[in-house]
């Protein structure tokens, strides 16, 4: 079968990686950049829940406490210290400070607030003790932030590199999933020519099972018109063999009759139309028998039978245009075979190459067993294969252009589907004396 893809074909593997690769990128980034603020977010709830902690303490404190303690820490520029500020009352204007020249607004309500400072920006949260006090723990945030930008840097590489290591692994699986798809086109691509089976249908994703079943009853349609093809053909020649046969026998009796030489001319003209005729029935049957044939009956076939019945049969016509017919080599060789496929192949090669090799020619026959495969040649100098010929010469009824022989165009179609028959395959090479037709065959081992 033809495997050959066109230019514009896209692979829905690639297809479904990409678009897969890029929705996670996606999804990802989108959780990666959440990621990021939630960490901050994160961060500063702890330093928020770090400055509650500080004002329960200092609000129960002695107030000649809170002074001396205005800075908890090494100083009030380290990010890691939290200073403490009296306030004034909520109705209180201008700045407040601790000894340590931190100024904080009086009127700031109890509360969290965020507030630029020095160049610096601090987290202040105002609370007032149990006097009616009111205090001011203060601290940087540039700690917090510096930790929650490391955090959230860490979070989203650490997402970046599942996301990397993640967009191979869905290529490997999608590519996974589809297999069953592959094994398919593999199980089509290598199927013969004359052996339509269905696809399987178990083992395959719910979404293709239609696609296959569809493709089944396309092929059951098919198969049912190549059967009615081949058994009109195989009946056809059938039942036109008895009336030649008839034809025959009464031309014959014609022959035996004192005739005009004319009519003797004009009857060996029809004669030889009748054996062209009778020739083109055989091989017509012949040629359904192997098309139509799926299962053979091999046999256990000595290839020096095979042969020297074929040159037997062949002698005749080899004489008659005086060609020297031989073997060169005969390997003794015995196997179980279809010997009919064998048979039918050897003699159309022998009868193709008598035809188109010129009077005073030679045809060789060459058998020879080498490991596992039986290869069988045939080879004449005649004039060859034209190389634009070759891919063409095994379709039934081709004739080469230029020939000047006539003949069935039917003999290589023969040999080709005999050698797929038997599992073998035929090769056909021109050389600078002729052609040499081969015949490769598997060997049955044990």
């Amino acid at each position: 079968m033809d495997t050959g893809q066109p230019a514009n074909t896209r692979s829905l593997r690639i297809q479904l990686s990409l678009w897969m690769a890029a929705a996670i990128l996606v999804v990802g980034s989108v959780a990666g950049i959440a990621s990021f603020y939630f960490a901050f977010d994160e961060a500063h709830s702890l330093q928020d829940e770090t400055l509650r902690q500080v004002s329960r303490i200092i609000t129960r404190m002695p107030p000649e406490l809170v002074d001396p303690w205005g800075v908890l820490g090494e100083d009030a520029a380290s990010p890691e210290s939290v200073v403490v500020v009296r306030l004034g009352n909520s109705n209180t204007h201008g700045a407040c400070g601790a000894p340590q020249g931190i100024a904080l607004p009086c009127d700031l309500h109890d509360g969290f607030h965020t507030l630029p400072l020095g160049g610096a920006r601090w987290r202040v949260l105002v609370a007032s003790n149990t006097t009616g006090r009111r205090l001011a723990i203060a601290q940087p945030t540039s700690l917090r932030d510096e930790i929650a930008r490391d955090g959230s840097l860490r979070i989203v590489m650490l997402m970046f590199c599942l996301l990397a290591a993640l967009v191979p692994l869905m290529a490997l699986i999608v590519r996974r999933m589809l297999s069953p798809v592959a094994r398919l086109a593999e199980r089509l691509d290598n199927t013969g020519d004359h052996v339509i089976d269905a696809l399987p249908e178990n083992d395959i994703p719910s979404e293709v099972a239609p696609f296959v079943r569809s493709i089944n009853r396309l092929l059951a349609r098919l198969r049912d018109s190549m059967a009615q093809q081949r058994r009109f053909v195989a009946d056809a020649a059938h039942e036109l063999r008895s009336p030649l046969a008839a034809l025959n026998l009464q031309m014959q009796n014609l022959g035996r009759a004192d005739l005009p030489p004319d009519t003797q001319a004009r009857l060996e003209s029809v004669r030889a139309g009748l054996s062209r005729s009778t020739h083109l029935i055989g091989q017509l049957l012949s040629l359904a028998r192997l098309q139509h044939d799926a299962q053979p009956t091999p046999e256990l076939t000595s290839l020096r039978e095979v042969v020297g019945q074929v040159v037997n049969e062949a002698d005749a016509y080899a004489v008659s245009k005086h060609i020297d017919l031989g073997v060169e080599r005969l390997d003794a060789v015995e196997l179980v075979i279809d010997r009919q496929a064998l048979h039918a192949a050897l003699r159309n090669l022998v009868d193709n190459a008598i035809r188109y090799t010129p009077p005073g020619g030679r045809v060789d026959i060459r058998v020879q067993r080498s490991d596992a495969w039986l290869r069988i040649e045939v080879e004449d100098n005649g004039p060859g294969i034209p190389p634009e010929d070759l891919a063409r010469v095994c379709e039934p009824f081709f004739r080469g252009q230029g020939s000047g022989e006539t003949g069935s165009g039917l003999g290589l179609a023969i040999v080709q589907n005999a050698a797929r028959s038997m599992r073998g395959e035929l090769t056909l090479a021109s050389t600078s004396h002729g052609l040499v037709a081969g015949l490769r065959v598997p060997v049955p081992q044990g």
